[in-house]
């Protein structure tokens, strides 16, 4: 209801101003903040939003929503890193390198493990003549002339003849016995006992040398043994790369 108007002096004026509402907070005066709860007949209301209630906080395991725990559902997990493609790789390039080797190695063994052999022989060639003859063992020997007559032809026979086996040469390789250098011109290798007799056209001055077991064994490992061990290396390799390939494989699929 309105009341008159009353002015400074205690006199009223003809306006009138509305009462403020029974029951409202008048302004400049703070309203219960949202959450509080005004007392009633001593006691406080319900909880509010936000505060503490019979289950705990929310976000806590009793009564409310929970967060899920680490490495649970849903979490990312880095995928399994598969194992051994280098070994692998690896391990079939040492294999064909050492094939490879294992080939050509067995024609560059022969001739090193030759060479050196040649180059061994020093004094111990034997002179046959033009037609001579001279008792063998088994292993291999050489059939040379003086490097000046390196153009004669020679033929080497055996007695038995199934006890030898000839290889004749162009001359190209030499060695020095006796001070003089000589080309070889047959190559021969006994199986057993025998006599070999050398007739040759264009030199009369023949002589036989053994070839030493050593160089040759030496020039065969040379030559074959280290491509082969290349080869060895690259097989464990590959397998070892399939192993830990198949392994990883099966913890990929379990994780």
């Amino acid at each position: 209801m309105s009341q008159p108007y009353q002015g400074n002096d205690g006199t009223q004026g003809g306006g009138w101003q509305p009462a403020p509402p029974q029951g409202e907070p008048s302004y400049g005066q703070s309203s219960p903040s949202y959450g509080q709860g005004s007392p009633s007949n001593g006691q406080s209301s319900a909880p509010s939003y936000g505060s503490p209630n019979a289950g705990g906080e929310y976000g806590q395991q009793a009564g409310g929503y929970s967060s899920p725990a680490p490495g649970g559902y849903g979490q990312y997990q880095a995928p399994v890193k598969r194992k051994g493609l280098k070994r692998i790789i690896f391990g079939i390039i040492a294999m064909v390198l050492g094939g490879i080797g294992v080939i050509v190695g067995a024609i560059l063994g022969a001739v090193f493990g030759l060479l050196f052999s040649l180059s061994s022989i020093g004094d111990s060639a034997t002179a046959l003549g033009n037609g001579g003859e001279v008792s063998v063992t088994s292993g291999s020997y050489v059939v040379a002339v003086p490097s000046s007559d390196s153009g004669a032809t020679c033929t080497t026979t055996g007695d038995p003849a199934s006890s030898i086996s000839t290889s004749p040469q162009s001359g190209d390789l030499t060695f020095t016995s006796g001070g003089d250098e000589y080309a070889v011109v047959d190559m021969v290798t006994a199986s057993g006992d025998a006599h070999v007799s050398v007739t040759c056209t264009g030199s009369e001055n023949v002589v036989i040398a053994p070839l030493s077991a050593g160089g040759m064994i030496g020039g065969f490992f040379v030559g074959v043994g280290l491509p082969a061990l290349l080869g060895i290396v690259g097989l464990i390799l590959l397998i070892w790369g399939i192993v830990a390939r198949v392994r990883s494989g099966r913890a990929a699929r379990g994780a």
